[in-house]
């Protein structure tokens, strides 16, 4: 090959083999009818790999590029498309190049492949503009999912993206267009919920808690069975929950007494209002006043479109802490949307009221036994008082599937204010690891000693003397022997908790 052919190669060709020749660059194409066939067909191979465009590294297993995904979005990397050499790696999730969370392990997802997952509730508020902008739910659209792998000293060594249309909203109905929304019965039909109810501490004597840990938990199976219809607008409901599970900071409790032992019967139309409860029910749920239904919602009278308003009641189950609470709220038909499959209205609401509370001492724990755990005793009003009812606000999202008539799904924020007495309060902050610490309490120290022969001063006039009598009733009781100064003898510490309640419909 001449040399002006050689000097038109281009120089960041990779070596190559040349028979004859040893290691050189590669020769262009047209240069190949220069060489035997068998060769020319070699490295026009070799020329068309190295000039096809590389592909990211990092694959995503789901969603793909190009799909259209709604509610919850599992994100998934395949966690042998990292690099060999990122061993120590992690995988950053980032929306729309707003970085969302970090999966420092992979695990394992359907058919055995490992994977760093992220779990993408689209109807969950993220911030996606400026940093001072609130968060907000993500409309309909396109979004960018990037995914990097990360090394241990911060280095970004692969990356991936995919393209996907999100479509939550529903198309098929004008959110203008009015909606029926009501409960359809019928004889023998069953609904099952998984329920959960979550209860942490935000704030104890007015200080901030930042432990996230949940002082207890609730979950169950929540079934609803249709046993009679009476005609078109009433049905007789039995509610029962079964397969309960109670446990208190992470720890079971060996059992749950009553709470199982029985159904509670109702009379309720097709808006969800009860017309008579309590007809056939058996003992257990009934007497137990902390059962309630956490997966119904009350519906407007007449159809309704986004935008419109109502009022109803709001009820929600306090189990192992207090009778049921039902108040009045205010309902809004924020739009309509997808979930579960289903097409659903979406439904707000908001409440605010008062309710009984009480932790009970239940059971045992699953491991170790020695009698109750947990916070025994609950809201307070002062010795020999009857208990003062916690202040109650919140507020839920419902989604009701307008062509089946189910409630699809709940999820409730509520937020508890209540005096709680001493040895509840002691048994939180022991179980969430804030103990106030042991040891003798010095006794209060009276600066007015009647007579002289203590102090070697003169006994104090009647003026101090009276000083000193209303400093001991002040202190008198304030401290118990034995007892860490930090944790008082007189009941009544305000509690402020957070009570979480998510019902999902799984048939």
């Amino acid at each position: 090959m001449d040399r002006a052919r050689r000097g038109r190669l281009t120089p960041v060709s990779p070596r190559c083999y040349h028979p004859g020749r040893g290691v050189g660059r590669t020769p262009k194409l047209g240069a190949l009818n220069d060489l035997r066939p068998s060769v020319r067909i070699l490295l026009a191979a070799g020329a068309l790999v190295t000039a096809a465009p590389a592909e990211a590294a990092l694959k995503f297993l789901w969603p793909r590029d190009g799909s259209v995904v709604r509610e919850s979005v599992n994100v998934a990397v395949d966690a042998s498309s990292l690099p060999g050499n990122a061993n120590d790696a992690y995988v950053t999730f980032h929306l729309n190049d707003v970085f969302m969370m970090a999966a420092g392990a992979s695990g394992t997802v359907s058919g055995g492949r490992k994977a760093f997952v992220w779990l993408w509730d689209t109807r969950e508020p993220v911030n996606l503009g400026s940093p001072n902008d609130p968060p907000r739910r993500p409309d309909d659209g396109e979004y960018r999912i990037r995914a990097q792998a990360v090394s241990g000293d911060g280095r970004v060594v692969d990356s991936g993206t995919v393209t996907v249309r999100l479509a939550n909203r529903v198309t098929s109905v004008s959110p203008d267009t009015p909606v029926n929304l009501r409960y359809r019965y019928s004889v023998g039909a069953s609904r099952r919920y998984a329920v959960r109810i979550g209860v942490t501490v935000s704030e104890i004597g007015g200080a901030p808690i930042t432990s996230n840990q949940e002082i207890q938990t609730i979950a169950y199976t929540g079934l609803m069975t249709v046993m009679d219809v009476r005609d078109a607008d009433r049905a007789l409901i039995r509610y029962r929950p079964s397969g309960t599970t109670l446990r208190r900071f992470g720890r079971p409790i060996r059992f749950f007494p009553g709470f199982e032992d029985g159904s509670l019967y109702e009379l309720v139309d097709s808006r969800g209002s009860v017309l008579d409860t309590d007809l056939f029910s058996t003992v257990g749920i009934r007497v137990d006043p902390s059962f309630g239904v956490d997966y119904r919602t009350s519906l407007p009278r007449r159809p309704a479109a986004a935008g419109a308003r109502w009022q109803g009641p709001f009820s929600f189950s306090l189990p192992a802490m207090g009778s049921a609470a039902r108040l009045d709220a205010d309902f809004t038909l924020e739009g309509l949307e997808w979930a579960g499959g289903r097409e659903c209205a979406r439904i707000g609401s908001e409440f605010s009221g008062e309710a009984d509370f009480q932790f009970r001492p239940v059971g045992q724990e699953q491991q170790g036994g020695g009698g109750d755990f947990g916070p025994s005793g609950g809201a307070a009003g002062g010795t020999g008082a009857a208990p003062r009812p916690a202040r109650v606000k919140g507020t839920a999202t419902d989604w009701f599937a307008f062509r089946t008539g189910d409630l699809v799904r709940r999820e409730a924020t509520i937020e508890l204010d209540a005096f709680m007495d001493s040895g509840a309060v002691q048994a939180i902050k022991e179980g969430l690891g804030l103990g106030t610490g042991t040891g003798e309490v010095p006794q209060p120290v009276n600066p007015y000693a009647r007579g002289g022969e203590d102090t070697g001063r003169p006994g104090p006039g009647d003026e101090e003397f009276a000083l000193a009598q209303e400093y001991s009733t002040r202190v008198e009781g304030l401290f118990r022997p034995g007892r860490a100064a930090a944790t008082p003898a007189f009941e009544g510490t305000r509690v402020k908790l957070k009570i979480r309640i998510s019902a999902k419909l799984i048939n």
